[in-house]
């Protein structure tokens, strides 16, 4: 990515936030980074070359265009004025007093009646002297937007408008169920039966004190000390055999290749389970995509699942896609990939 294209994307972010926003206090360069997506610092330099550069453009403006401003803005204050009634106003001069001395003048002359104005509520913090405050004029109340019972997420309907659609999740691989081979002829079946169980609903080896734990108390050998030895005694003459490590499985067959973390019950692990099988989908939708995509179409068709796997996540998967041998993906600059042929199986985990 060379820095000619991150400073077009940037003042490209730039410029349609300043657009949607109107002003350059309400957005900041994390959420112009967001759409342009590159390196923190980096953002933060060209978006401090962007507000200079659209500063000096604001302030280029033609002389008629500043005069209808400052009218506008004039009649606007005028019309505030007149709406909130508050303030000093400019008092009746009257006739023009005559030369007649004063002596001459009445000693008390009628105020003149002021017509009848509703009473308004001034604010304790008004400012002095009656000059009125934008925050202080009456506002139009907005009816609460309705909402549907049973509507769409934001993040559905964007799904609906990229046109991609994730494949299906893999079909879950169930542990084959324990059968009467698995322990018949054994010197004590019941223990046998019990272990053969275990080893099948856990779809992996184990070893002699996972066995002892998981078993029924009436049914535990000896102690946990001696399980090795006790549970190798009793399924003795099963299909059940011990191996080289300290593990149980059954004769005769593959041992399962179980999974890190598969195994571990923790926040990260059960993240990198969930972003596997996500991945899978992704990659065999853009096999079978077979067109241009953006990220952005991709994002949206992942919907409300990448909120449960960390922000880039899936940026940082697309590219590994394009940057390992071969590659998945090819890119074009500014956001555009395409699958190159390689079958998604070789990038995507397994079971």
């Amino acid at each position: 990515m060379t820095k000619k294209d991150l400073r077009e994307r940037v003042y490209a972010a730039a410029d349609e936030l300043f657009i949607e926003r109107g002003s350059f206090n309400r957005f900041g360069y994390r959420e112009v980074r967001e759409r342009a997506r590159g390196a923190s610092n980096d953002v933060m330099v060209l978006f401090e070359e962007w507000k200079d550069s659209r500063a000096t453009l604001m302030k280029s403006r033609p002389d008629a265009l500043a005069a209808a401003a400052e009218d506008f803005a004039g009649r606007i204050w005028l019309m505030a004025r007149l709406l909130v009634k508050e303030g000093p106003r400019p008092r009746d001069p009257g006739p023009a007093p005559s030369r007649v001395s004063s002596a001459h003048q009445p000693e008390f002359m009628p105020a003149r009646p002021r017509p009848s104005q509703p009473r308004t509520r001034r604010s304790r913090t008004s400012p002095p002297g009656g000059a009125v405050r934008f925050s202080d004029l009456p506002r139009p109340e907005r009816s609460a937007p309705k909402v549907k019972k049973g509507g769409k997420t934001r993040k559905a309907v964007l799904a609906k408008m990229s046109g991609i659609r994730l494949v299906p999740p893999r079909p879950e691989r169930r542990p084959a169920p324990a059968t009467d081979a698995d322990w018949r002829g054994a010197r004590n079946e019941g223990l046998a039966q019990a272990v053969a169980k275990l080893l099948r609903k856990k779809g992996e080896r184990m070893r002699a004190r996972d066995l002892f734990t998981g078993l029924p108390p009436s049914l535990r050998p000896g102690t946990v000390e001696h399980a090795h030895r006790d549970i190798q005694k009793g399924v003795a003459g099963s299909k059940i055999r011990w191996m080289r490590g300290g593990w149980f499985w059954f004769h005769g067959e593959e041992v399962p290749k179980g999974k890190k973390w598969q195994r571990l019950n923790t926040t990260s692990s059960k993240r990198r389970a969930r972003g596997e099988a996500l991945w899978w989908r992704v990659a065999h939708t853009i096999a079978e995509l077979a067109r241009p995509f953006t990220q952005a179409e991709m994002e949206a068709a992942c919907g409300d699942e990448l909120s449960k796997l960390g922000e880039g996540w899936l940026r940082v998967r697309l590219i590994r896609g394009r940057e390992r041998k071969p590659p998945f993906l090819e890119f074009t600059p500014p956001d555009i990939y395409r699958w190159t042929g390689l079958p998604a199986s070789e990038v995507a985990k397994e079971d």
